[in-house]
């Protein structure tokens, strides 16, 4: 080819290969009709759809090496396609679902809460990141970057405070952080972000949207510590209700000892994603739990 090219054009085809492993099994031999472990592409698409197949080829791959194929990988890949799906859906049945489908998004919004500001933050840091992997060839790296924004931070954590603060503002600001991520998944999963994405901007093809550009202004380390801190408080009392076997239901009583007036300000997130009543006190003669700098004393209302 490099060579037909320099000759009939004075130029060669192409000036970087990208090289990756082999296909094998997942006991690590290599497909062949001798050994009739073979698997045919189409039935794993029919069964998972195309853009589970893709994303679980590219993710956790390293370049050059030689990966193995694991149908569980690709059930785990078509159920965070249903979560990128279903997190649209929240969004179009929403008290402002009918506007924010028809693509007009309040460029004068601004993030005027902890978790409004965390995840604009979070959300320029992935586009800067995934920009720097995919201009350094690591798409595997890029791809475990997006997956775990999208759904351990973007839904996990903003969806359900959405459904919390519940006002105009908070659903465009999800719905443009939720736009930019379909974008960002897009060279992974084309079918599912084209169309969700056309279904907020008829108009418009996602296949030639322009790459996100990451604003560094809006990424704000302080505001990440905070809310890091705010998850780690509510991950661990979760853990706490389950070791003592409480029913996830029952509203527990806390009292948080800290430096600074955090959980005063957060009170009503906590209490909402934790199942709480917290109270912030100055000091505490014992505790249940010390997490990120915090002392908590837990009880059952």
């Amino acid at each position: 080819m490099i060579l037909m090219s320099s000759y009939a054009l004075n130029e060669i085809p192409f000036k970087e290969v990208y090289i990756h492993g082999m296909l094998r099994d997942k006991q690590g031999k290599k497909f062949s009709k001798s050994l009739g472990n073979g698997i045919d592409p189409r039935d794993i698409c029919d069964k998972y759809g195309t853009d589970a197949l893709r994303l679980s080829l590219i993710s956790g791959v390293t370049p050059g090496n030689d990966a193995r194929f694991y149908e569980d990988k690709v059930v785990g890949f078509r159920n965070f396609a249903n979560k990128l799906w279903n997190i649209g859906r929240f969004i179009q049945m929403s008290p402002y679902g009918r506007s924010l489908e028809g693509g007009q998004i309040n460029k004068t919004i601004k993030p005027t809460t902890l978790a409004d500001q965390w995840i604009i933050s979070r959300l320029n840091n992935i586009i800067k990141e995934a920009t720097e992997d995919f201009d350094h060839y690591r798409f595997s790296l890029a791809s475990e970057k997006l997956y775990e924004f999208a759904w351990h931070e973007l839904a996990d954590w903003y969806v359900e405070i959405a459904k919390k603060q519940g006002d105009e503002n908070t659903y465009q600001l999800l719905t443009e952080v939720y736009l930019k991520t379909l974008t960002l998944l897009h060279p992974f999963m084309p079918f599912i972000t084209e169309v969700v994405f056309e279904s907020f901007r008829p108009e418009k093809m996602l296949m030639i949207e322009k790459w996100p550009a990451a604003d560094e202004d809006k990424i704000n380390a302080q505001t990440e510590q905070n809310f890091k801190a705010l998850q780690d408080l509510i991950t661990a009392i979760r853990s706490w209700r389950k070791e003592k076997n409480i029913e996830p239901k029952e509203i527990l009583k806390i009292k948080v000892a800290s430096d600074d007036d955090l959980i005063k300000k957060e009170k009503n997130i906590i209490d909402y994603l934790a199942k709480v009543e917290v109270e912030s006190v100055d000091k505490l003669a014992e505790c249940d739990l010390e997490v990120a700098g915090m002392k908590v004393k837990i009880g059952v209302i």
